[in-house]
C-alpha cells in the first residue's frame, strides 16, 4: 500500500507470479517436483507430465518422452508422447490374370501408437523364381500403385504392370506422425509373397523381328522355361495381332509350340501390334495375360521389290548393258568382210580374192579398191548392193581406184 496524492491509502493493482518451473505455495514460489512441469509463468501451478513422458529434475519446464515414445514436430509440449503403430493385420491378396494385377487389403494395426493419424505405405520387391528373399530387388517405376504407394488412408491398394512368371514380395507398413524415415523398412509391416504363375517374362527388345515383308512378319523369342526344366516341352504360345489404331476386339490369333512364328496375310505398308502369351499344359489360356506389346511396320510392295535386287543382279545388268553399248559401237566401226565371186585372170573360184570395204559413214566418202577383184565393175556392183542404187554415182577414176559418192 502507498499514500496517494489526496492523502488516501491506495491498494496496489496486480500481483506477483512465479516463473516457469515454479509454482505458488503461499507467499513463496517453489520448484515443481519431479514428475511435474510448468511451461509458462501464466500458469499458477505445476502440471503432471503427459502420458509416456517424465521429468526427473525439480523445476522442470517440460517433460521428456519415455523410451520408444516421441512427439511429432507439430505436437505441443503438453501432448502425450506416442509411438509408431504396429503392423497391419490380416493382409490378404487376390491375383487377376487379365489384366495382370495384384489387389491387397488389410485391417488396421492392433496398436495405433496412441495416435489417430495412421497412414500406410507399400514396398514392392521383385524376386527370382527361387532363392531367398535377399535376392530380391525393388520393382522400380514399371509397377504402378493405385491409388498411390505412400500416404494411404485407405486399407486397400492394387499393383499393376507386373511381369508374368515372376515372384513378388509386397510389404505394407503402418505409419503415423512419430514414425521415423526408415519405418517402412523396419519391423512394423506385413508382407505377402506372390508368384504371377507361368508366363512370358519378356522385354520388348527380347522379341526379335527376324523378317518383315509386305504381307508377313516373322518373330522369335526366348523360351520362358529353360530347356530340360519341367514343363519346358509342353509350353504353348499364342500370338495376338491387330492393326494399330483399331479396336483390340478385332484382333486375330495364332498358336505355336515353338518360340517362333510367321504371321501371313498381312497388309503392306501397315503398322501392326503383336502380343504374346505362354501357357503350360496345366492352367487354361484364360488365366494368362498377353505381355508385352510390340509394333511392326510392314513395308510397301515397291519398297520390298527394290530390296529383292541383290548387288550381284545389279552388277550383271550393268555389265550386260555396257557390253551391248560397246558391241554396237564396235559393229559400226568394224570392217565388214565380203568375198568377190569372180576370180582374177580366169582363176578358179577357189582362188578368189576378197574385197574389203567400210560401212558408209554419213557426210563421208567411201573409197573402193577395184583391183581386189578381176572385174572392177563387179566390185562396184557388190558395194552398191549395200546401198540404194539411186543414191550411188561414179564421179571419177583416180588411177586404179574409183571415187564413189552417195
Amino acid at each position: 500500500m502507498h499514500c496517494g496524492a489526496d492523502g488516501e491509502w491506495l491498494v496496489p493493482v496486480g500481483r506477483c507470479s512465479c516463473s516457469a518451473g515454479f509454482q505458488e505455495r503461499g507467499d513463496i514460489c517453489e520448484a515443481c517436483p519431479p514428475g511435474f512441469y510448468k511451461l509458462s509463468s501464466r500458469r499458477p501451478l505445476c502440471s503432471p507430465c503427459p502420458e509416456h513422458s517424465r521429468a526427473l529434475e525439480n523445476a522442470s519446464t517440460f517433460c521428456v518422452c519415455q523410451d520408444s515414445y516421441a512427439r511429432s514436430p507439430t505436437d505441443p509440449p503438453s501432448a502425450s508422447c506416442t509411438r509408431p503403430p504396429s503392423a497391419p493385420r490380416d493382409l490378404q491378396y487376390s491375383l487377376s490374370r487379365s489384366p495382370l494385377a495384384l489387389r491387397l487389403r488389410w485391417l488396421p494395426p492392433a496398436d495405433s501408437g496412441g495416435r489417430s493419424d495412421v497412414t500406410y505405405s507399400l514396398l514392392c520387391l521383385r524376386c527370382g523364381r527361387e532363392g531367398p528373399a535377399g535376392a530380391c530387388e525393388p520393382c522400380g517405376p514399371r509397377v504402378a500403385f493405385v491409388p498411390r504407394q505412400a500416404g494411404l488412408r485407405e486399407r486397400a491398394a492394387t499393383l499393376l504392370h507386373l511381369r508374368p512368371g515372376a515372384r513378388y514380395t509386397v510389404r505394407v507398413a503402418a505409419l503415423n506422425g512419430v514414425s521415423g524415415p526408415a519405418a517402412a523398412a523396419g519391423a512394423t509391416y506385413a508382407q505377402v509373397t506372390v508368384s504371377t504363375g507361368p508366363g512370358a517374362p519378356w522385354e520388348e527388345d527380347e522379341i526379335r523381328r527376324d523378317r518383315v515383308e509386305p504381307q508377313s512378319v516373322s518373330l522369335s523369342w526366348r523360351e520362358p522355361i529353360p530347356a530340360g526344366a519341367p514343363g519346358a516341352n509342353g509350353t504353348e504360345y499364342e500370338i495376338r495381332y491387330y492393326e494399330k489404331g483399331q479396336s483390340e476386339q478385332t484382333y486375330s490369333t495364332v498358336k505355336t509350340g515353338a518360340p517362333a512364328v510367321t504371321v501371313t496375310n498381312l497388309k503392306p505398308a501397315t503398322r501392326y501390334v503383336f502380343q504374346i502369351r505362354a501357357a503350360s499344359p496345366g492352367p487354361s489360356w484364360e488365366t494368362q495375360s498377353f505381355n508385352p506389346s510390340i509394333e511392326v511396320q510392314t513395308p510397301g510392295e515397291a519398297a520390298s521389290g527394290s530390296r529383292d535386287h541383290s548387288p550381284a543382279v545389279v552388277v550383271t545388268v550393268v555389265t550386260v548393258s555396257a557390253l551391248l553399248v560397246v558391241g554396237s559401237v564396235m559393229s559400226v566401226l568394224a570392217m565388214w568382210r565380203r568375198p568377190c565371186p569372180y576370180g582374177k585372170g580366169g582363176q578358179d573360184a577357189h582362188d578368189e580374192e576378197e574385197l574389203y570395204f567400210h560401212f558408209k559413214v554419213p557426210t563421208r566418202r567411201t573409197f573402193l579398191d577395184p583391183q581386189s577383184c578381176g572385174d572392177p565393175l563387179q566390185a562396184v556392183h557388190l558395194f552398191a548392193k549395200e546401198l540404194d542404187a539411186k543414191t550411188v554415182t561414179l564421179e571419177r577414176s583416180l588411177g586404179a581406184v574409183f571415187e564413189i559418192s552417195c
